[in-house]
């Protein structure tokens, strides 16, 4: 079954213990863990500036919610009245009025972010997760740090800035997808992330990459580049 959360946030202020997203977000895991079976539940968000970290972790309420979607108001379309929204018009078109200032923590539970813009110097955390990122049409920081989690980045329009690391073991669960859609884009990436990231870019961006390269005198370094396709492969490996 599917609880949609229809005008789940206001915008919080810096003296409230807690954000009304964090509120949102505990409200639907009490929810999902009395109400037996449910698999998504989505929290929409209003324009404002949510102030402080956010948690989100079945840890403190075990339930069967499989998806926890968390998206503003202008990255989806509109259902008709009564009618449950369509996830596949979600999308990086919001425009950015949702602002969240704190860091994100994820663990054990996949989700899906859409329509958000995070401070400079905040990061995402993922952990045993599968998680989804929508940005906006500003120019966005997207800032994620994977521990056995999965990531998909669509940044949309403008300048944006994306950066993966790792923590714990680095691993990826399954290829990391960094889209940033138009505009000069810049993607940070951590060469020690045990996996594959792809860059979806073909106007202009550009890629740093930080961090220590893995032992394993098995394999070699090479590149390939697929012309027709504009698409470049790169594995990197410490010969050392």
């Amino acid at each position: 079954t599917e609880d949609d959360i229809q005008d789940g946030t206001e915008g919080s202020t810096a003296t409230e213990e807690k954000n009304a997203i964090q509120k949102a977000v505990d409200e639907a895991l009490r929810s999902a863990q009395v109400n037996a079976g449910t698999k998504e539940i989505t929290i929409v968000v209003e324009d404002g500036t949510y102030n402080g970290d956010i948690n989100i972790s079945l840890k403190d309420h075990p339930s069967s919610l499989e998806k926890l979607y968390i998206i503003t108001r202008d990255s989806f379309v509109t259902p008709g009245e009564g009618g449950v929204i369509d996830k596949s018009t979600i999308s990086a078109n919001g425009t950015g009025g949702a602002n969240t200032t704190g860091n994100i923590y994820i663990e054990g539970l996949d989700v899906v972010l859409a329509g958000l813009y995070y401070s400079l110097n905040k990061k995402i955390t993922a952990k045993d997760c599968a998680v989804e990122i929508y940005g906006t049409t500003r120019d966005d920081v997207i800032q994620v740090e994977l521990d056995n989690a999965s990531l998909n980045v669509e940044a949309g329009n403008g300048v944006d800035t994306i950066g993966v690391t790792g923590s714990g073991d680095g691993t990826i669960t399954v290829p990391v997808i960094l889209d940033g859609g138009t505009g000069s884009d810049v993607y940070t990436i951590d060469t020690s992330l045990g996996g594959t990231v792809y860059v979806d870019d073909t106007d202009g961006g550009r890629v740093h990459l930080t961090g220590e390269l893995s032992n394993d005198s098995g394999k070699a370094p090479f590149g390939i580049y697929d012309a027709a396709g504009k698409k470049a492969d790169i594995t990197l490996t410490n010969m050392m």
